[in-house]
């Protein structure tokens, strides 16, 4: 994201007794607030009591600042349990003046999208040139 938004997105790191007071990320220009969430396995009780604990400090600690919420998850399938579902339409129902959304793989890969080739390149290195192509294919 900061690639993405550079001078915009600001990464939070968790900081001695304070943490990150349940923000993992904020984009200043459009007031949103990200809090991810990547266990190996998404379990439905474990990740509704993350999401409800997330929110609530996130009101306490970032209130003025935030008009919008994002969940980043790493469910697997891109599908998250019942359980989950519904803790999330409860917080919009409950908070109407928040846009809450969820971010899995699809909306990151939207993101991701947009990088520009220099910054596709720092990350992930130059992609292979013909050259390289026909060295490899001569050592197989």
């Amino acid at each position: 994201m900061g690639r993405r938004y550079p001078g915009d997105f600001m990464a939070c790191r968790p900081w001695g007794r304070q943490g990150d007071r349940k923000n993992d990320g904020y984009l200043s220009s459009a007031h949103t607030l990200f809090q991810v969430y990547g266990p190996n396995e998404i379990a439905a009780a474990a990740t509704v009591k993350k999401i409800e604990e997330d929110f609530s400090g996130a009101k306490e600690h970032w209130q003025n600042y935030f008009k919008r919420w994002i969940f980043v998850h790493n469910a697997h399938d891109q599908r998250l349990p019942p359980d989950v579902i519904k803790a999330l339409a409860d917080l919009r129902e409950q908070n109407p003046q928040v846009d809450i959304e969820t971010w899995g793989y699809p909306e990151l890969l939207i993101e991701f999208r947009k990088l520009g080739l220099a910054d596709l390149e720092s990350w992930m290195g130059a992609a292979p040139t013909v050259e390289d192509k026909a060295r490899i294919v001569s050592l197989g």
